[in-house]
């Protein structure tokens, strides 16, 4: 079936977007994929064919538009650098497909199933944009793709590289931002913050009367509190919908959570694909680049936990890691400027002086030992 496409102008943000819905198919369920592709405003001259493309995968509650403050910045810094370097041509953010607008168009299979998805059915989307028409003739000279996950994010954008038998070829390199990935001799040390939110998640609030009532409802408690203003509005547009419930006494509107907080919550069920991915880092490692980003607040994960993530008698060395200041496990949501000035740095394999809220440093390279972009400013 081809893919469904829409598109639009974002005035504000300064780029394009254009909306695309594929279908695939997960354990026998046929899902839709939603995803939005963005591309800079184009410029005056000759457009570019030559650069980079990135894939971006959310983490669990959120959604593909939670990326678009840090997609804005990456633009930012793409159109102020005049030093040759590839430029980024497009990013593609794709829902988790019980997440976002994908929750609403899937609402049928999710209800018939008898278990919420997996972390694989994320996997299978990007597997679907990949194999598909939509990002063009991939040419190997030209365009190359850079995997770029958040939280659980990063689990289901590392499954996709193991749907080749040459990884290192197909993606030019792998980012994986507060990954939510731990080795096995660490897993029952996880923080009271971890445990609170694997508690809760399943029983958070997920209805107020109307947008603007949840809006208000986030913004006055954290986590959301902690949030840029930009996502936390997004969030509420895109992470909310209207629904209503007629009877013939009562018609009453609220809006509710897209994605299920039982579905979010379900992840904390995948701690065998969580050890999955870690043994896949021994080898991918080796393979190609593969950076770590934290933030350098320790909330939903300890250092000890980020630091097991590391191991070079298992293979698991890192191109570079970095700690962005300020920021916690939700750093796509607290710092995404800052996130975007070190996912750029990482992309060109260079630190910029252009912008202050970027340190020069030497350039980022490959070695025996990770390499630690440190304390970017909050």
């Amino acid at each position: 079936m081809p893919p469904s496409i829409s598109n639009e102008a974002h005035d504000e943000l300064q780029f394009q977007v254009d909306h695309f819905i594929l279908d695939t198919i997960f354990e026998g369920d046929i899902l839709k994929a939603s995803m939005n592709r963005y591309r800079p405003r184009p410029t005056a001259g000759h457009p570019e064919d030559s650069g980079l493309i990135l894939l971006l995968a959310h983490g669990m509650g959120f959604h593909q538009e939670h990326w678009e403050p840090t997609v804005q910045r990456l633009f930012e810094l793409n159109r102020a650098n005049s030093f040759g370097n590839p430029k980024i041509l497009e990013a593609w953010s794709l829902d988790y497909p019980s997440h976002g607008e994908a929750a609403e168009l899937n609402a049928p299979v999710l209800k018939r199933r008898s278990s919420p998805l997996t972390i694989r059915s994320y996997t299978n989307a990007f597997h679907e944009l990949y194999a598909s028409v939509l990002l063009g003739e991939m040419k190997e000279d030209k365009q190359k793709i850079v995997l770029i996950g958040h939280s659980a994010g990063s689990v289901g954008i590392t499954l996709l590289t193991t749907l080749f038998d040459d990884p290192g070829e197909r993606f030019h390199k792998l980012i994986l931002v507060e990954p939510t990935l731990w080795a096995p001799e660490v897993s029952g040390r996880m923080t009271e913050t971890y445990r609170l939110v694997e508690q809760s998640t399943p029983l958070r609030r997920s209805k107020w009367s109307s947008k603007q009532a949840a809006h208000d409802w986030f913004r006055s408690r954290p986590p959301w509190s902690l949030w840029d203003a930009r996502v936390l509005r997004l969030y509420t547009e895109h992470g909310l919908r209207i629904t209503s419930t007629k009877n013939e006494k009562d018609h009453k509107e609220e809006v509710i959570l897209q994605c299920d907080p039982v579905h979010e919550a379900y992840t904390f069920t995948e701690i065998p694909t969580v050890y999955e991915v870690i043994e896949r880092l021994g080898t991918l490692c080796g393979a190609m680049p593969v950076h770590l980003v934290f933030g350098a607040r320790h909330d939903m994960f300890s250092r000890e936990a980020q630091d097991s993530i590391m191991n070079s008698e298992k293979g698991r060395v890192f191109a570079s890691v970095s700690r962005i200041e300020g920021a916690g496990h939700m750093v796509v949501q607290e710092k995404p400027n800052q996130l975007a000035e070190a996912l750029y740095q990482i992309i060109l394999n260079t630190r910029l002086h252009m912008f202050s809220s970027i340190k020069i440093d030497v350039p980022i390279a490959r070695t025996s030992k990770p390499f630690c972009i440190s304390d970017f400013p909050p």
